[in-house]
């Protein structure tokens, strides 16, 4: 089994690299396919129509878009979803600047609110870019150096340890293999090749070799040119000291990506820094040798293919040091050494940046910025306004899908969005449970926010903005026989889509209901009828009091009494429901007086406690009972002394009740006496 996944994994890595080859052999191959010599911006472009266009409708109206952007070699995992005019609008760019046509000096700058898919573009394309890298058409190829054949050569070292005849070095900025012909026959060696492939941009390879490998190369001809070697180039150029490598795209190789928490100096975050060690280490003469340079910063790995600013309001500062990259394609590493850099800029922020670039608006001509405002050239992303794509945003944030609705049809597209969802959801008990989403409620949500992102200003008076937002879905309105295209409609569309609801906030509302209890439960067990109990209570003799009918102040009376026993009146001042069966009976104390007892059985069971006339209690209940029910019937004793004796200044207190038994008690212990 796991041989398997071997086998698959080799063929894998044999399908994407192939083994060292000589300067000659890379001409060859490129004369054979001139896309593997392509500059950045034809390699950009060149990967992204490779994977073919598809017809899709949005704002009404049918584009054509390149499934690059579907991200389809990770299976969609980052797709941009909509915003196809201005995907479209970018490739028509890149196809100017490669070739030669134009806009060849600015700076690629997308542009819009949070959530609408920058951040996925920038995944989008080093995805991309890597896959295509693997494919025989889209290798991308650069020089290794080993210098150690040269006669008395330390060799390119990074540490103590001189190299070896088996140790290359790799040029640190993937420079492009044809930069080490003398410009002349470069030139010629182009235009071959160029008339080789006229279908496509011509090749354009304008730069010199990198810092790193300029100085293997001015050691070996300064060695073999005082060995007086005829044939200069040729010994610079063996397979012994110089081969051509391919390697996959990714970020650091290819595909530069300044982040917003890098910090440094600008030169540090655009090229790269100095290391103090090795530079007494190599220890060049007094001069610096750009061995000892790190090449670590974005543009150093962004040569020959992208470099992407993310959040570029982070970066303000670096602006405009940018600014002469694109047009002039060099940077320095320090005074007397420079570096040509091929790359295509690309720059990412959110609406904070118009602030950054307009802080100097108001000096009257005389703002600093306004060379780079001037070689920005603007891409604005969008809100979604079409319900079938955001209803698929919602579902691929919600859950793991990836896939993109390319292929699908209408009907299965739409079943889809009224299809309910099924959520996994991990409790803080860590326990993981299913929560089901009702069947059309993803759509909702999809229309609700794309009729946010639309503007109503333009809207005519008999069209709501729900058929507004029909009409940008699908391109036309069917009103029974009558059909309305988008085109009877003069909308207005600066506006829409550049507000709104973002998707980031309907996932975290839905979120937030997921995790919440719905209080379902199984039903509860029906009530009884107070009819059916008072028949019961009657039957078996007790005397019902309920907490309601209490705390209004009324009683219950049983019709028949229990033979034996007379009838009693129950009317207590306790809380909760109070069943029970009481029989008054008569005796004698030791002194011959006699007693009255209220005996009370609860459930049927044998009477538990006894309490006399006097107060004095034989019962276990607890003091607080104990005390009330002693003050209780205390003062129906004094009530009846001043009786008999005329006195009746006595008033009766608030919530006990003269002459008749009196509940004194919680729902689990209560006594009944008089």
């Amino acid at each position: 089994m796991s041989d398997e996944f071997i086998t698959k994994a080799d063929r894998q890595l044999q399908s994407a690299y192939e083994g060292p080859m000589s300067l000659s052999e890379y001409v060859d191959a490129a004369f054979e396919s001139p896309s593997i010599a392509a500059h950045a911006s034809r390699y950009l472009l060149a990967a992204i129509e490779s994977m073919d266009t598809r017809t899709v409708i949005e704002e009404g109206q049918k584009r054509e878009r390149y499934r690059f952007f579907d991200d389809p070699h990770n299976d969609g995992e980052h797709a941009v979803l909509g915003n196809t005019a201005v995907l479209n609008a970018f490739v028509d760019d890149l196809r100017t600047i490669a070739a030669n046509r134009g806009k060849g000096e600015k700076i690629i700058w997308f542009d819009g609110p949070t959530a609408t898919g920058k951040s996925e573009l920038k995944r989008c394309l080093v995805n991309g870019l890597r896959e295509y890298s693997k494919t025989p058409e889209g290798r991308r190829y650069t020089l290794e150096w080993n210098i150690t054949g040269a006669e008395n050569s330390r060799g390119l070292s990074y540490g103590d340890d001189a190299s070896d005849d088996e140790q290359w070095y790799e040029s640190p900025v993937q420079v492009h293999p044809l930069t080490i012909f003398p410009k002349s026959v470069r030139d010629e060696l182009l235009a071959q090749l160029n008339e080789a492939d006229s279908d496509g941009p011509p090749i354009v390879i304008d730069g010199e070799l990198d810092p790193f490998s300029r100085e293997a190369y001015e050691y070996l001809e300064t060695r073999y040119r005082q060995a007086s070697t005829r044939k200069l180039f040729s010994s610079i150029t063996d397979k012994s000291h110089l081969r051509v490598t391919n390697y996959v795209v990714d970020v650091g190789q290819g595909i530069g990506v300044l982040h917003s928490e890098d910090d440094g100096s600008p030169k540090e975050r655009l090229v790269g820094s100095w290391m103090p060690g090795m530079l007494r280490e190599l220890d060049s003469r007094g001069r610096k040798n750009p061995q000892a340079f790190s090449y670590d910063g974005v543009l150093s790995q962004g040569n020959s293919l992208l470099t992407v600013v993310e959040d570029a309001s982070q970066h303000a500062d670096l602006l405009r040091k940018l600014l002469n990259v694109p047009d002039e394609g060099r940077v320095k590493l320090d005074k007397g050494i420079g570096m040509d850099i091929d790359t295509q800029l690309i720059m990412i922020s959110n609406p904070d940046l118009d602030a950054e670039l307009d802080q100097y608006a108001d000096r009257n001509g005389q703002d600093p910025l306004k060379a780079l405002k001037r070689r920005l050239d603007r891409h604005e992303f969008r809100y979604l306004t079409n319900r079938r794509l955001e209803a698929e945003l919602i579902r691929r944030e919600l859950t793991a899908e990836k896939r993109v609705w390319a292929d699908l049809a209408d009907d299965e597209i739409e079943s889809r969005v009224q299809a309910p969802l099924s959520v996994s959801v991990r409790d803080g008990r860590g326990e993981t449970r299913k929560r089901e989403l009702a069947p059309f409620a993803i759509g909702a949500a999809a229309m609700y926010s794309v009729i946010s992102r639309l503007d109503g200003d333009d809207l005519p008076s008999e069209l709501t903005l729900i058929e507004k937002a029909r009409l940008f879905e699908q391109g036309y309105l069917q009103d029974g026989d009558e059909r309305l295209e988008i085109e009877d409609f003069e909308f207005d569309l600066e506006s829409d889509g550049t507000h709104g609801i973002p998707v980031t906030f309907t996932r975290d509302i839905i979120a937030d209901l997921l995790h919440d209890e719905t209080g379902r439960g199984p039903p509860r067990p029906p009530r009884r009828e107070r009819g059916d109990a008072r028949r019961r209570a009657q039957r078996d003799g007790r005397i019902v009091v309920d907490g309601p009918r209490l705390f209004a102040g009324r009683s219950r009376r049983v019709r028949k009494p229990p033979a034996g026993g007379q009838r009693l009146r129950a009317r207590p001042t306790g809380d909760g429901r109070l069943a029970g069966v009481a029989r008054r009976q008569k005796r004698l104390d030791r002194n011959g007086r006699r007693v009255r007892r209220t005996r009370l059985r609860l459930g049927g069971r044998r009477p538990n406690r006894d309490r006399t006339r006097t107060g004095r209690s034989r019962s276990t209940v607890d003091e607080g009972l104990r005390d009330r029910t002693s003050r209780a019937v205390r003062f129906e004793r004094l009530q009846r002394q001043h009786a008999v004796d005329g006195r009746r200044d006595v008033p009766p207190r608030e919530g006990y009740h003269r002459a008749q038994p009196v509940c004194v008690g919680t729902p689990r212990r209560r006594v009944f006496d008089r």
